[in-house]
């Protein structure tokens, strides 16, 4: 059965708030303006807005017009995993007629390519590359072969997370004048943080890769990191397991702490599950906290049962842990990690996997982009859920003997 108009609506205003654009206590849409964009009638804006509020999303201030709540993006993001309602088509903006028109005029398309330095960064001996590097390069490689397969010119800028570096690329981007930008920004270095966005988006469609642009309102493609951590907690628990664990590391990135928030969501709504947060050591079989680790897991009484790794760097500094403390999966404690089941070769990393197709979010990339220069309509937040994948590193709780 079709959905109603309100419901679809509502799930498009869910992808705006979503999107980081808006702030917390930031004024939201108005009630004319949505009307304009969508197409709607004033009675289903107003049934729409009505829902966010009654879901503490939105909040209404007298003379204010309504307001982002507390909280709210992480909500949306999980409000959006669980809706099967679809969204409205994105509006058409003047925006992208001008860049359609710009585009229809050239011969031959160039795009832009801006990356996060941290590729090309040294790493100290014996630590592991970090995930965040070869999931990105996954990404771009896809996006690389669409482009080349449509026989477009590229402009590469490699980014090194100085204010130099940033200024340098986005004075080239103005001078080249590309027919749009894709911006690979990850975790630990949001690269285009002090970058004019703003204003190379008035005159270049640009998209963003990863990571939500907060200070433009251009469209960004990401993983649903909260739906994430939250199913990964559900299914831990529908296996029966009581004592959750989560693991991290220091410094925290924003998708480990979305993943996070997902998971500790799950628990609270589950009142008989327990939640540690384990934050592992910068480098594996190291110091105090990882002898810290390792006495809990030897203890039987206190250990977790069951463990959500967010990333593959995580479980790489896990292993030590659980090898010294001779606890077992999944004997001992079961395991889901997320990551890329390209990054995570099966004998190297038998463990239940929530996969990232992250060559699909190149092409993904690539396709939206190409929507953007062409001036067809594109939604302000795309977003990927992982597929679960059983390797046998989860098992079902045992049941207590009877007294």
């Amino acid at each position: 059965m079709k959905p109603f108009l309100n419901e679809q609506l509502r799930r498009s205003l869910l992808l705006e708030i979503a999107s980081g654009f808006y702030a917390e206590g930031r004024r939201f849409l108005p009630n004319r303006k949505i009307c304009r964009l969508w197409k709607v009638s004033e009675t289903t804006a107003k049934r729409s807005l009505a829902a966010l509020v009654a879901d503490n999303l939105l909040e209404v201030r007298p003379r204010s017009g309504y307001r982002i709540a507390p909280g709210a993006r992480r909500r949306a993001l999980l409000d959006l995993h669980n809706t099967q309602a679809g969204s409205l088509p994105p509006p058409l903006t003047w925006e992208s007629k001008r860049f359609g028109l710009l585009a229809a005029h050239r011969e031959r398309r160039r795009v832009a390519v801006v990356f996060d330095g941290i590729a090309g960064r040294p790493q100290q001996p014996g630590t592991q590359v970090p995930t965040v590097v070869s999931s990105s390069l996954l990404c771009a490689r896809a996006f690389f072969e669409e482009a080349t397969r449509r026989n477009l010119e590229i402009l590469f800028f490699l980014n090194n997370g100085t204010r130099v570096s940033r200024d340098e690329i986005a004075a080239s981007l103005e001078l080249q004048a590309p027919d749009g930008v894709a911006v690979f920004r990850r975790g630990y270095a949001p690269s285009l943080h002090y970058m004019p966005l703003k204003r190379i988006a008035r005159t270049i469609p640009v998209i963003s890769v990863f990571e939500p642009s907060s200070d433009t309102e251009i469209p960004s493609i990401c993983v649903n990191n909260v739906g994430t951590g939250y199913d990964a907690a559900r299914i831990l628990a529908d296996h029966g397991h009581r004592r959750l664990a989560f693991l991290s590391t220091r410094p925290e990135s924003r998708f480990i702490a979305e993943r996070f928030e997902g998971f500790e969501m799950a628990v609270r709504e589950n009142k008989t599950l327990e939640l540690q947060k384990l934050s592992l050591p910068g480098r594996p079989s190291q110091g105090a906290a990882h002898r810290k680790l390792v006495a809990l897991f030897k203890d039987r009484s206190a250990r977790p049962a069951a463990l959500f790794s967010p990333n593959v760097a995580c479980l790489l500094n896990l292993r030590p842990v659980l090898a010294e403390a001779r606890c077992r999966v999944p004997s001992d404690v079961s395991v889901i990690a997320c990551a890329s089941s390209t990054l995570m070769p099966r004998k190297a990393f038998p463990y239940d996997l929530m996969d990232l197709d992250f060559s699909a979010f190149g092409q993904e990339a690539f396709a939206r982009l190409i929507d953007l220069i062409d001036g067809r309509p594109v939604e302000r937040t795309i977003l990927f859920d992982p597929t679960l994948h059983l390797r046998g590193s989860t098992r079902k709780a045992r049941e207590k003997a009877p007294v």
